[in-house]
């Protein structure tokens, strides 16, 4: 969803994801809680039949999207613990389904980030962003170096 508004004679262009989070029973209020603060993007949260949400497995996934409305959603998040890729799923559904990160706590950086890292279907967010700091690391000290 884009949001167009004027301040100071200047346009500018906020761009609102409607995400939807799938998590396990034991990180679901932590999640609640999270992204309550978030005010850049709109969410709905899932809390799936499982306990730990790395045991979130590709067809309990698979039931919870059947059951859902999902074309209200720009991205659908997984828990960065589960041990499958989401691409069969995402073409299956026709959504980008990618992996969140690992960690609840890390929620806030990752979509604060979602501008400038594409998340993936087999790598936790927190991963990428890991190595996107790296390589912005290298790339700066590389051009350091040179001068």
């Amino acid at each position: 969803m884009i949001y167009l508004f004027h301040l100071k004679k200047k346009r500018y262009c906020v761009i609102l994801i409607n995400i939807l989070i799938i998590t396990g029973q034991a990180s679901y209020q932590i999640i609640e809680k999270i992204i309550k603060s978030i005010k850049e993007h709109r969410f709905k949260v899932i809390k799936a039949p499982i306990t730990i949400s790395a045991f979130l497995t590709e067809r309990i996934t698979s039931q919870i999207l059947e059951e859902t409305i999902i074309s209200n959603y720009d991205l659908i998040l997984l828990p960065g613990f589960v041990q499958w890729d989401s691409s069969k799923l995402e073409t299956q559904f026709s959504i980008k389904i990618r992996k969140g990160p690992e960690f609840a706590s890390d929620l806030p950086e990752i979509l604060k980030h979602l501008d400038n890292i594409e998340l993936s279907t087999r790598m936790p967010a927190n991963r990428l962003l890991e190595k996107s700091g790296e390589n912005e690391y290298y790339s700066l000290l590389k051009k350091h170096i040179k001068l």
